[in-house]
């Protein structure tokens, strides 16, 4: 059975080629942030230390006096419990949903704090190179002239949410920009219409609309 602590810590495992990092990263940190435990990674919480470890042992006659250490102390155990709870949860909620050979590079880490930092170094970096790759891929590719152009607008579209899972959002304007750009000169006159429309209701392009017209020409 699953419990509502369970469902709400719910990640998805992170994939070794980092394809899936942004929606992971997000998620993870919403799951956190459920939980209270953002901070763990966010900012380097450091140990509760004791208040008392220092002092010397209150008078034994001083009944006031050892009731306020004893005090002390027990609000310690407390906050020390509480910090290595935290501390223990984020870094098992990371540990289990990394692939095992980025879990072996961070295991030595200390903090929470630490550990996440780790495993952002390791993706952001391939995540951003990946993204970069992706969107040249994008802008370069083209629909040849007897290519059905449905299935070519299907390509650029998976490649567009693609784009998107890496944290790169393409405007309307960016996206159907690529779109007229990838077509072959037969389109040209209907592409001609799109474009005039567009300057004279001073609208940016818009991809949908795009598809539609050149599809319907297509058709015919």
């Amino acid at each position: 059975m699953t419990t509502k602590d369970e469902t709400i810590f719910k990640v998805p495992k992170l994939l070794a080629d980092g394809s899936n990092w942004v929606t992971y990263r997000d998620r993870l940190r919403w799951a956190l942030s459920a939980r209270g435990l953002l901070d763990n990674i966010t900012d380097s919480i450091p140990e509760p230390t004791n208040p008392t470890v220092n002092d010397p042992p209150p008078d034994p006659s001083d009944t006031a006096a050892i009731a306020a250490h004893t005090s002390l102390n027990r609000g310690y155990a407390i906050r020390i419990e509480k910090w290595a709870t935290a501390e223990a949860t984020v870094k098992q909620c990371i540990a289990s949903t990394v692939p095992d050979s980025i879990f072996n590079r961070i295991k030595a880490k200390k903090s929470a704090k630490d550990v996440w930092d780790a495993v952002t170094e390791i993706f952001e970096d391939r995540s951003t190179m990946v993204a970069i790759d992706l969107r040249l891929k994008l802008q370069s590719i083209k629909c040849g002239e007897n290519e059905d152009v449905r299935t070519h607008f299907s390509k650029l579209a998976e490649m567009n949410e693609r784009l998107a899972s890496y944290g790169v959002t393409l405007t309307d304007h960016e996206y159907a920009s690529i779109l007229v750009g990838s077509l072959p000169s037969i389109y040209d006159p209907t592409l001609s219409s799109i474009l005039a429309a567009a300057k004279l209701s001073k609208t940016a392009l818009n991809p949908d609309t795009v598809i539609s017209l050149i599809t319907d020409d297509h058709d015919r």
